[in-house]
């Protein structure tokens, strides 16, 4: 028999604990095999194109064209095995980085794993011509290659090269959605630790239509009164767990600075019970209650 509840003791022992390293070795893992398979979908990429793009300008082409590829099932396993776990580790990255930068991330290592796989494949599986910009076809003189031939062949460069530059540009739009998301979540610690705590209710209620893994998106107003007395109110949008939808007329916990009552992103609002708030201001390291 305990007199704390197992909930807020789980999520204390949580906050406590914080991430490990065997946690972060395990993402990065788990990434290496994502971006492993999606490297082996842009090398049966290019084993693919070897017949039809060599049969165009060689005659020692690797197979026939319309022939099977023996590597084809790089193909069916990195595209089957990528689009499976992308669901994974779209879920992960948004938990660890936030929903913007994880989903930015996820298309970048899905683009740089591609390109790469692909360069890969086109340096192992084109037969190299006798002369570039030339067919070496039987029975035919040397001919100059018509422009389907030259995009093909060169695409072994410009590909990977514009997949490259899609990822970096994706991989900078994370780091600055991450950078936003912590300087939020700063935002919210320091008036968790620093702030008044006040009881709000809530006024209004709102559907966004949009839903985020089973979460419908709310956008709400809280009324609170401040440490002087004056009424206001503060409109926020939260992710909700279905069964435990908001009603108007709940209560909630409202953050605010001192200095700055009327300021909105110096405002947290938060719901559940006094565990769940004092909780809240214990991880943002605040000493003593809050209210």
């Amino acid at each position: 028999m305990s007199t704390v509840d197992p909930a807020v003791a789980r999520r204390r022992q949580q906050l406590q604990s914080g991430p490990t390293r065997v946690a972060h070795l395990r993402l990065w893992s788990f990434i290496a095999v994502y971006a492993g398979l999606w490297a082996m979908l842009g090398y049966g990429i290019a084993d693919t194109m070897a017949a039809g793009l060599s049969s165009a300008y060689s005659r020692s082409a690797a197979q026939a064209p319309g022939e099977t590829s023996p590597l084809f099932w790089m193909l069916m396993v990195g595209g089957i095995g990528g689009g499976i776990l992308s669901l994974l580790i779209t879920a992960v990255l948004d938990r660890v980085y936030g929903m913007a930068a994880g989903t930015r991330a996820t298309f970048a290592i899905n683009l740089g794993a591609i390109a790469l796989g692909f360069w890969r494949g086109a340096s192992d599986r084109w037969p190299p011509p006798q002369r570039v910009g030339f067919s070496d076809l039987p029975g035919a003189n040397a001919q100059p290659w018509d422009a389907a031939t030259w995009i093909g062949w060169t695409s072994q460069y410009w590909a990977p090269l514009l997949l490259l530059a899609i990822a970096a540009a994706l991989t900078v739009g994370a780091v600055r959605a991450y950078r936003k998301q912590r300087l939020r979540e700063q935002r919210i610690q320091r008036v968790l630790s620093q702030g008044i705590r006040v009881a709000g209710t809530i006024t209004e209620l709102h559907s966004t239509g949009v839903e985020i893994y089973n979460q419908p998106r709310i956008r709400l107003v809280v009324k609170f009164v401040d440490h002087v007395g004056t009424e206001r109110w503060v409109t926020k949008t939260e992710l909700f767990d279905p069964l435990a939808l908001p009603r108007v007329g709940d209560g909630a916990h409202v953050w605010f600075h001192p200095d700055s009552p009327g300021e909105q992103d110096l405002i947290a609002v938060g719901f559940g019970s006094e565990d769940d708030a004092q909780l809240a201001e214990t991880s943002a390291g605040r000493r003593g209650s809050g209210s």
